[in-house]
């Protein structure tokens, strides 16, 4: 069967004279038309780059106003070349026939598409509640359930209570000594041990007193948390946002966090000489290194996902459409 898409614009075709006409025009050459409103989906729009209507006949598209004579050639010469595909390729039948079916996969993908950023913002939740919750079963007494978080998420981070913050403590966070932050109580002070002892600084989740350690870093928090909010403000802005050069990427996102997180590489070990210059973090910064990093990401990536997903919605949306037009035609029949 020919399928000829008519893509329109109310604004062209305001008494459906052009519809009717190729409607008779169907039943003339043979044709079954499928009508789409343009002005009923933005992607189409978006996607086809184009205000005015048109009709989409095989690989011939015919723009407004169209010519009568235009319309015949165009549905000639595509009959034409069907008929010359099925002389030689008996399965281009089936293969016609499977071209308007809908399965459950791309059913799936078409809301993947529309909602790809609620479901990434999900899961990111998902991914953040647990090491907020880890604190929160402590204070309660559900620890085996905490300790089963901790030891996941020691996978993705490495924990370390210095770099970490706390719940239910007398302080939100117990820096090193090194970051010099005054009014403060100091890692050291309050577990009698040494930043360098990396394993018990991973492996101390905290106590009644201090209050119990959230179950990534600082810096993780900020990222993900960003990533979150990122997502919901681009999901909220309609997704029209346009991505930034991969270039301010890296100032704004790789080179901040990148110059504050590896400034701190030397101050866990090594016999450095007392010139060298050895520093920690505090959890302001890394808390603004690692949102920066989040913002900018998103920033850069959900702009590239729309354009590829805004292919996929334009395609499946105009294959449902076919669909159901069609379905609606033989139920009219």
């Amino acid at each position: 069967m020919t399928i000829i898409t008519y893509y329109y614009r109310k604004l062209d075709d305001p008494e459906g004279k052009i519809q009717e006409h190729l409607e008779n025009l169907g039943k003339e050459l043979g044709f079954s038309l499928i009508d789409i409103c343009l002005d009923e989906n933005q992607d189409l729009i978006d996607r086809l780059q184009e205000s005015a209507s048109s009709i989409q006949i095989g690989p011939y598209r015919l723009h407004f106003p169209f010519e009568d004579i235009d319309i015949r050639i165009a549905v000639r010469a595509y009959q034409d070349s069907q008929a010359s595909h099925l002389e030689n390729s008996p399965q281009v039948i089936s293969k016609a026939s499977e071209a308007t079916k809908i399965s459950g996969l791309e059913r799936f993908s078409y809301w993947l598409a529309n909602n790809y950023v609620w479901f990434i913002t999900a899961v990111l939740v998902f991914f953040i509640g647990f090491p907020l919750l880890a604190p929160v079963l402590m204070k309660e007494n559900h620890k085996t359930s905490a300790h089963i978080i901790y030891s996941v998420y020691s996978i993705f981070c490495h924990q370390l209570s210095f770099r970490s913050y706390f719940f239910y403590g007398e302080q939100a966070y117990y820096p090193r000594q090194l970051a010099n932050i005054p009014n403060m109580l100091t890692y050291e002070e309050v577990t009698g041990k040494s930043a360098v002892d990396t394993t018990y600084a991973r492996s101390f989740e905290g106590n009644d007193l201090l209050g119990f350690k959230v179950a990534i870093c600082e810096r993780d928090l900020a990222i993900y948390g960003a990533l979150i909010i990122a997502g919901i403000l681009f999901q909220l802005t309609g997704k029209k946002l346009k991505s930034i050069p991969w270039y301010w990427w890296v100032i704004l996102a790789i080179i901040p966090i990148g110059l504050d997180g590896g400034s701190q590489l030397f101050s866990l070990g090594g016999n450095w000489p007392a010139w060298f210059p050895i520093r920690e973090s505090t959890p302001l910064l890394r808390t603004i290194t690692g949102a920066l990093f989040g913002l900018v990401t998103a920033w850069y990536v959900y702009p590239v996902m729309e354009e590829s997903m805004l292919d996929v919605r334009t395609g499946l949306a105009r294959k449902l459409t076919i669909k159901k037009r069609m379905m609606q035609k033989e139920k009219d029949q």
